[in-house]
């Protein structure tokens, strides 16, 4: 059997070895793109990106950073389809709290005793894995140049793909059907407390609508 190129169309080929099989993904180094639909280039600067292709369906923006780890300390990794260019939200960027420094601050009213609203209890779930379509592809930007030129280099034997949390294969198919079959106990709980929480809008919706109208309004002390 012939050994495997190296590079193919510019890219180099970096074989991924799993338990049983060996997985191929394709890098090169970005390159800004001048057609009107490319990305900004802050958002993917050039001699610090590294475009990869064929990512695995199941990979995760952490097991991409610890894939290549051994080259240098990623910033951020962006995952999108090929055939589509839709650019899904990044893990990260999902998990970052909103950014309200830039939005107008709303005068607060003066309130004397509101009532508090009484809390959901929501339903048990685990971290599952994104499952994406064969042909996915994915940014990976790391913090030097140095990095990218370490990343670009074809490996001397296949890498073994990163272990991770979140469940794979048969185990994530399991684990999807315990989150979506939560106990009874969890259940009900979540229901009452949604129940509890859905009167107590519809009492001060009720209330509101009162006061629009001028009606008086008699309160616990008469």
């Amino acid at each position: 059997m012939s050994a495997l190129p190296k590079y193919l169309s510019g890219f180099t080929i970096i074989p991924i070895a799993y338990p049983s099989s060996t997985h191929f993904i394709y890098a090169r180094a970005h390159a800004t793109s001048k057609s009107k639909t490319s990305k900004p280039n802050h958002v993917f600067p050039e001699g610090r990106t590294l475009f990869l292709v064929n990512i695995p369906p199941d990979a995760t923006e952490r097991e991409l950073k610890l894939l290549f780890n051994h080259c240098g300390k990623a910033e951020r990794v962006r995952m999108y389809l090929i055939l589509t260019r839709k650019w899904p939200r990044s893990e990260a960027v999902a998990n970052e709290p909103p950014n309200t420094e830039t939005r107008p601050r709303k005068k607060r009213k003066l309130q004397t005793s509101e009532p508090t609203p009484p809390e959901v209890m929501p339903l048990p779930t685990s971290s599952l894995r994104t499952l994406r379509k064969t042909g996915s592809c994915a940014h990976l930007i790391f913090v030097d140049s140095s990095s990218l030129a370490k990343a670009l280099l074809p490996p001397a034997a296949p890498i073994p793909w990163p272990s991770s949390d979140e469940p794979r294969g048969l185990s994530h198919y399991m684990a999807k059907y315990d989150n979506e079959r939560p106990p009874l106990d969890a259940i009900r709980a979540h229901a009452d407390s949604f129940m509890e929480r859905f009167e107590f809008d519809l009492a001060k919706s009720k209330q509101e609508a009162k006061y629009k109208k001028g009606e008086a309004i008699v309160d616990e002390d008469g």
